[in-house]
């Protein structure tokens, strides 16, 4: 999964909708700081981050992928919707380090 996506995306929704990164913290609950660091791709957000981004965004969590999502992916985040956040904080750290390991090689 290429996060540095997910991050233009946001950004580019949020700004859309004509939202400042103050207002989308303020609707989501998440720290200006968080926002940025996402936005700036200097974070990988947790996946209970995503969702109260989208939720706040009031856009469906695909709005964030290119227009070819894979239903495989789709279908990972719906259960890691019914998760708890100790299980999806678990499953962002194992992203994590996939992600780190396929980069050195």
């Amino acid at each position: 999964m290429d996060f540095e996506i997910i991050s233009k995306r946001l950004k580019n929704l949020r700004k859309k909708k004509g939202i400042t990164i103050q207002d989308l913290a303020a609707k989501s609950g998440i720290s200006k700081s968080t926002i940025d660091r996402i936005e700036r791709n200097e974070q990988i957000p947790k996946i209970d981050l995503i969702f109260n981004l989208c939720s706040a965004l009031e856009i469906n969590i695909v709005d964030l992928f290119n227009e070819d999502v894979e239903m495989d992916f789709i279908d990972f985040i719906n259960v890691a919707k019914k998760l708890t956040p100790k299980e999806r904080e678990k499953v962002t750290e194992m992203l994590k380090t996939f992600i780190i390991e396929r980069e050195n090689y």
